[in-house]
């Protein structure tokens, strides 16, 4: 029993010292920070040279100086000091890392805890993959080319844009609380009531719906290529829509106008409408009562259209030539000059021109004198009695000697007057 009182005090007396010495230290000013200043055993190695790391956080919560700072859950340095910056009223937090672990660039920073009542670290976190492993002594996994090229050298600045932190206990029991007291589950409990109410008794058609629902989604499975498409050209339209957002503006702008435009004129389109409805009843009753007329113009059109398609390959040629009558294009192109001679030799044969006129065959009446052979005047024997029609006495039986070739010429020019 003595010697365990004395082992007590001995302790007891060892404490004592030891907190005196640190207060007297502090007292001195050799302890700027306290115990902070103070080593603590074990901790992270440092190595000979550590980096400066500088993070930026919105909120450190339980963080404090001499905590750890850990690389894929493997301490790698600790916190030296934690500052408020008066700016910005946001936390400053320095921190020694080892040298030897290759940080990227563009690292991040959040505050974690171990456990659910652990203590608090910060975790440096690579973008991307905050689980691969590459800290010092270990195997990466990440090619060595591309890790030199991003690893930083020197000191790091973490901004806040690259910082956060975990979910505090107290806020995860507060949701937690606010979940089960004043949140939805009363409310949940409702709608499974009421859904349950309403599958009651419908159990063939919520089976139907959910087969119409799973050949649905497959058939939209099946076109999803075509859905793709779509999405992709509306998409394009979306950006050309977007290209001409000024037109689409000044466009819809301008329609109050043509609006108020249209207002004013509101008598007039009325009227117009009621204009039209009018010429449409007298139109259907010209088109029934023409009907029949119109289809027998139709049937008569069928002869000169037929016609005319078998005359199409030379009506192109007959155009041309008529443009330029009484040239023709290979006259014209013969023609060096913008003058041409023509010299015409015009036969006019009277009886060709009365053969041509009468090839009907058809008597011909002048001045009501009907003429039913008019080639006979032209006889060249002038002794020839024209022949007598019939019902008509001849020449020579009522003593009235026979006409000659120029009155009888005369009298068809004349109209039967002598």
């Amino acid at each position: 029993m003595a010697a365990l009182r004395a082992g007590r005090l001995r302790r007891a007396l060892a404490a004592a010292v030891a907190g005196g010495l640190a207060a007297t230290a502090s007292g001195c000013g050799l302890l700027e920070d306290g115990a902070y200043d103070l080593p603590l055993p074990g901790g992270a190695d440092l190595g000979d040279d550590p980096r400066t790391v500088e993070m930026h956080f919105q909120s450190v919560e339980g963080l404090v100086p001499k905590s750890t700072v850990k690389v894929d859950n493997v301490a790698v340095g600790r916190i030296e000091d934690i500052e408020i910056d008066e700016s910005t009223w946001t936390a400053v937090v320095t921190a020694s890392v080892n040298d030897d672990v290759d940080l990227p660039t563009d690292v991040g920073a959040r505050v974690r805890r171990s456990s659910l009542l652990g203590e608090w670290y910060v975790e440096l976190v690579r973008p991307g993959d905050a689980s691969s492993a590459s800290a010092s002594g270990r195997a990466g996994t990440t090619d060595v080319a591309a890790a030199a090229a991003d690893t930083a050298e020197g000191s790091i600045t973490i901004p806040l844009e690259r910082t956060g932190g975990s979910a505090r206990v107290d806020e995860v029991l507060g949701a937690l609380s606010l979940l089960l007291n004043n949140g939805g589950l009363p409310q949940l409990n409702t709608i499974m009531t009421e859904l349950n109410q309403a599958m009651e008794g419908n159990e063939p058609q919520l089976r139907a719906l959910l087969s119409d629902l799973t050949e649905f989604t497959g058939q939209l499975d099946t076109h999803r290529d075509d859905v793709v498409k779509a999405l992709d050209g509306l998409a394009r339209l979306s950006r050309t829509l977007r290209s001409n957002n000024r037109q689409i503006a000044r466009t819809l702008d301008a329609i109050p106008e043509g609006l108020e435009v249209l207002a004013d004129q509101r008598p007039q389109l009325v009227g117009l409408l009621r204009s039209l409805d009018e010429l449409s009843d007298v139109t259907v009753r010209v088109v029934n009562q023409s009907q029949e007329d119109m289809v027998a113009d139709l049937h008569l059109l069928k002869p000169i259209l037929r016609n005319l398609a078998q005359a199409g390959k030379d009506i192109p040629q007959a155009l041309q030539i008529a443009a330029t009558f009484p040239f023709t294009p290979a006259a014209m192109d013969a023609t060096p000059g913008d003058y041409v001679n023509l010299d015409v030799k015009v036969d006019l044969d009277l009886g060709a021109v009365l053969g041509t006129l009468l090839a009907s065959r058809q008597p011909l009446e002048l001045g009501g004198q009907v003429v039913p052979n008019p080639l006979a005047i032209l006889d060249p024997d002038p002794t020839t009695d024209a022949a007598p029609t019939a019902g008509e006495p001849a020449a020579g039986d009522s003593g009235t000697p026979a006409p000659t070739v120029v009155s009888d010429l005369l009298g068809l020019l004349l109209g039967g007057r002598s």
